[in-house]
């Protein structure tokens, strides 16, 4: 059962640590379960199935037809006809925000192993800057592609050079970013804000936009219409190209 569970995390691409915040499991529990010292109970079994989505019969199914699609990243059941056909709408979904944005990296394993092949070279300061900036730009990709993932693929999603300005107007991306690399992709990308924190972009809820929007405009606020402004920036930056 710990092999399927690991396996369901992995490709979700989430820690163990995340798992108990949202099930309220313990973390020791994990451990305990890693090592053999005890067997996960069904009601915690039901927890973990229900924040994954998937059957509880996942982790007690001996001869499950679990895959994980390399494309899209989702796992899925094949005996379960349910399961397949979720995965064809989200594939459907992954082909469409590819044809948009480009080349997407969902499939965990080959998304971490690019981001730690690149990361070596991007902050190995002894190698061109140009070199350092290509896998730079190469790890923002993978960031890219997991936030337009946890958007189920939405193409109101901002496109990737939006993005990266995002990224670059967050504190905590610029602290692991050497000055000179940094200043680089600055020229290349600028600064913008709109993610506050972490790596994942929200999309703005349009029918709270649209119900600011039909407010009195002698009634706006400096910081609404600071908002405002901002919103229709991302709206105009998210439009198609040509």
């Amino acid at each position: 059962m710990y092999e399927i569970y690991c396996n369901l995390r992995d490709s979700r691409g989430v820690k163990d640590a995340r798992v108990a915040e949202a099930t309220g499991i313990g973390k020791s529990t994990f451990s305990d379960w890693k090592s053999g010292r005890s067997v996960p109970k069904q009601d915690k079994l039901k927890k973990i199935a229900d924040y994954f989505g998937v059957p509880i019969e996942y982790f007690s199914n001996s001869d499950n037809g679990l895959i994980t699609c390399k494309d899209c990243g989702l796992m899925y059941d094949s005996s379960y006809p349910n399961d397949v056909e979720e995965h064809r709408h989200q594939h459907e979904a992954w082909k469409r925000a590819v044809d948009k944005f480009g080349q997407l990296y969902c499939y965990y394993p080959e998304c971490e192993k690019t981001k730690t092949e690149n990361r070596k070279i991007s902050q190995n300061t002894s190698l061109p800057l140009n070199q350092r900036l290509d896998a730079q730009i190469e790890i923002f990709k993978c960031l890219f592609s997991r936030s337009v993932m946890e958007n189920n693929f939405d193409l109101n999603h901002v496109p990737f050079d939006v993005y990266v300005s995002m990224l670059l107007g967050n504190s905590t991306i610029n602290q692991d970013l050497e000055t000179d690399l940094k200043e680089l992709l600055v020229q290349k990308y600028g600064t913008r804000t709109g993610i506050s924190y972490g790596t994942v972009y929200h999309i703005p809820n349009m029918h709270e936009n649209t119900v600011a929007a039909h407010k009195d405009g002698d009634n706006f606020t400096l910081e609404e219409l600071e908002k405002i402004e901002e919103y229709k920036k991302l709206l105009i930056a998210a439009r198609p190209k040509g």
